[in-house]
């Protein structure tokens, strides 16, 4: 690819991914859908929060956002205008709206469509315009993946994403989340998180209610597992997906060396 060309593509990404970019497709609040649309707040959107148009597309935004190395995300990006061939063999231009779009640290940047296997079953275009659109985005020096329950759900990887979401950073989270999550970084890593839960301190929050004279340990609060889950989405720690998360999870420095074509986790699992 020429210098040219690269330069039009990074501009083109850059408006993508930019505050003054839109949802090119629109569910309007409160209207049914048979696909049961929702909503994913993230930190990588610059809105803060996206559309999503079925659940299937929410799972995505699951690997996606826990993923370190994806820095941005933006739903239905763009209306892109690719080439494909008609039944009659002739060129033909046609549009469509992806599901999402994501960048990664490197800068690379992969687009995404997601649907149920049984409707791509059921479609036999399906195929060619994934073909077409991967030929599109190539030109664009991007990845195009259409994605379906078979990648999204593997488990236990995909259980072990979504428990890891639940532990995500909030503006409101108690200050010492903090404080544990450096200790855990200056700790003799590796270790398991059971061990990290001994060495730790705090390893326990306490409060006390109303009527009470003395403050009682809060059980269903872990905060050294949700200042692991928090280090791992930052990529501060790397801990394995491919067992459930427990106290014999061990929970390791990140390797550094990361190839500059490396996927994100999604399209690689």
């Amino acid at each position: 690819m020429d210098l040219k060309k690269k330069l039009e593509n990074e501009a083109h990404w850059a408006q993508v991914f930019s505050s003054d970019n839109f949802p090119h497709k629109t569910i309007k609040p409160g209207s049914r859908y048979k696909t049961l649309p929702g909503w994913f707040p993230s930190s990588k959107s610059v809105s803060g929060l996206m559309r999503t148009s079925q659940p299937l597309m929410h799972d995505l935004f699951i690997h996606l956002d826990t993923n370190p190395e994806v820095v941005a995300i933006a739903e239905f990006p763009e209306e892109a205008d690719y080439w494909t061939i008609a039944t009659n063999g002739e060129p033909i231009l046609r549009s469509h709206v992806p599901a999402a779009a994501a960048k990664t640290r490197n800068g690379l940047v992969v687009v995404f469509d997601v649907e149920p296997f049984y409707v791509q079953e059921e479609h036999a275009w399906m195929p060619q315009r994934t073909a077409d659109l991967q030929a599109h985005y190539a030109g664009l020096g991007a990845c195009y993946h259409l994605l379906d329950e078979r990648t999204l759900h593997l488990r236990p990887v995909f259980d072990n994403l979504r428990l890891m979401w639940l532990h995500k950073r909030i503006a409101a989270q108690h200050p010492d989340i903090d404080v544990i999550a450096q200790r855990i970084v200056d700790a003799s890593l590796p270790l398991r998180i059971g061990d990290l839960m001994r060495r730790v301190t705090p390893n326990a929050f306490f409060g006390q209610w109303e009527g009470e004279t003395t403050a009682t340990m809060i059980p269903e609060v872990n905060p050294i597992f949700t200042a692991v889950m928090q280090l791992a989405m930052a990529g501060r720690v790397e801990v394995g997906l491919n067992r459930p998360f427990s106290q014999w999870t061990v929970v390791r420095r990140p390797a550094r060396a990361v190839d500059n074509s490396q996927m994100p986790r999604v399209v690689a699992a």
